[in-house]
């Protein structure tokens, strides 16, 4: 039912991500959490908080059904109806989960405001600040919810998510900010400014290629024209 809710809420908004639904769960199986609200925040909108936050909550989902498998399938403990409340509850009383939400939410605020900006390296500065925004957001949900949350591991998985961001950065969106350009022109009722910012392109070699006739076919050919 839970699930149900969240893919309705998600394709009543938006449908278009649905990979997100998947990507979420996976990068906190991985424990690159911070990874996917980086990718949101460059490729997606502000709308991608829906399915990131879907995928957060079915991450815990998850993670809730497989921590408490043996009470969950144990026929002489309680009732069908008991068992789904008891998730219902646990879920929200999950104050991990809800830490996580926010930290998403930041995240992929803070990403897609900066990137957007007309900034040189607008890129690479969304990237860090956002992952600081998040490492940032964990502290304060750690210090208000009191969840305790394992430093290290955060730190390791904050900086593998920075450097994924950096290669789909690299791989997808890469300018040369060197030979930027501002162009300014106007009609009747606009002055427009534009700044131009070319993308990196491998500069081709111009390769010559000289054919150098066979000599023995050139006395062969002689031979026949005699």
């Amino acid at each position: 039912m839970v699930l149900i809710i969240l893919i309705l809420l998600y394709y009543g908004f938006q449908p278009g991500d649905s990979f997100w639904l998947v990507l979420a769960p996976m990068a906190f199986l991985l424990k690159i959490p911070f990874a996917v609200p980086l990718l949101a925040g460059l490729s997606g909108s502000l709308l991608s908080v829906i399915p990131v936050s879907s995928g957060v909550v079915i991450y815990f989902i998850i993670s809730y059904v497989k921590q408490n498998a043996g009470v969950l399938t144990n026929d002489a403990s309680v009732d069908i109806t008991q068992k789904f409340v008891q998730i219902i509850r646990g879920l929200l009383s999950n104050q991990e989960m809800a830490v996580m939400i926010m930290v998403c939410v930041v995240g992929i605020l803070c990403v897609y405001m900066l990137h957007n900006m007309s900034l040189d390296y607008a890129w690479e500065i969304a990237i860090v600040t956002g992952t600081i925004a998040q490492l940032a957001a964990v502290f304060v949900g750690d210090f208000m919810f009191h969840v305790s949350m394992p430093v290290p591991q955060l730190l390791a998985g904050a900086l593998v998510s920075l450097l994924v961001a950096l290669l789909y950065h690299f791989f997808v969106f890469t300018v040369d900010y060197t030979r930027t350009e501002y162009v300014q022109y106007e009609d009747d009722d606009y002055v427009y400014y534009v700044k131009a910012v070319p993308k990196v392109a491998v500069a081709r070699t111009d390769v010559k290629v000289q054919r150098i006739n066979d000599p023995a076919r050139g006395r062969h050919e002689r031979r026949n024209i005699r």
